[in-house]
């Protein structure tokens, strides 16, 4: 008679996307319950429930579109909302990420032209402005900045969005569309200064504004 061979004890498994992290018990406890129909009311229902809950989190009162793909499905999305067929594009991959970034363009037809950089090295800016100016007669110029995160402000209560802005005058800049952004140092500067900020909201992204 067969019997199996005594399993070796195996620790709790680490996720490493992008981790590490364990999986709570309770998202471990719901994976576990009969799956609901994808069409039926309930899932409906639970979508338009994430979907509403995740406008806050983007800063955003426009739809929130949920895609059920991988992350490639995610890149592809933003390649073909952004570019089109025949359109021209310099892309400065430096990573696996910005090389499948690349591999999508084309597959769309899109006219890529490609600042190659050496794995483990950033691009060099240099380089890049040199090539903006030549070939996309677009000057541009970079110089070394404090700041390493952004992010739009906004409030409900204008003199509040006012006296945020006058006292934190060099770390507030415009974006193309006169909107206000918060330049920060790190992530500790920035949680210090949310803290203290009431009335205040930190976006990390902002709806795009249609030009006409």
């Amino acid at each position: 008679m067969y019997t199996h061979p005594p399993e070796a004890p195996v620790s709790k498994q680490l996720l490493f996307i992008p981790g590490p992290v364990t999986v709570a018990e309770p998202v471990l406890a719901a994976m576990g319950k009969p799956m609901v129909d994808h069409r039926g009311p309930e899932y409906k229902a639970l979508q338009a429930s994430v979907a509403s809950k995740l406008k806050p989190v983007f800063g955003t009162t426009s739809d929130v579109l949920l895609l059920g793909s991988s992350g490639t499905g995610g890149l592809e999305a933003a390649v073909t909302n952004m570019f089109g067929p025949g359109e021209k594009i310099l892309a400065c991959p430096i990573g696996v990420f910005g090389e499948r970034l690349l591999s999508i363009a084309k597959t769309w037809g899109i006219d890529v032209e490609v600042l190659p950089t050496e794995y483990g090295y950033g691009v060099d800016p240099v380089a890049l402005k040199a090539r903006l100016d030549a070939e996309y007669a677009l000057p541009v110029e970079f110089e070394v900045s404090e700041f390493q995160l952004a992010r739009w402000i906004s409030s409900d209560d204008r003199k509040k969005l006012e006296a945020f802005i006058a006292a934190n005058g060099s770390g507030v800049a415009d974006d193309v569309d006169g909107d206000p952004v918060f330049l920060a140092r790190n992530e500790f500067y920035l949680g210090y200064t949310r803290e203290r900020a009431e009335g205040i909201v930190f976006s990390s992204i902002k709806d795009v504004k249609k030009r006409g």
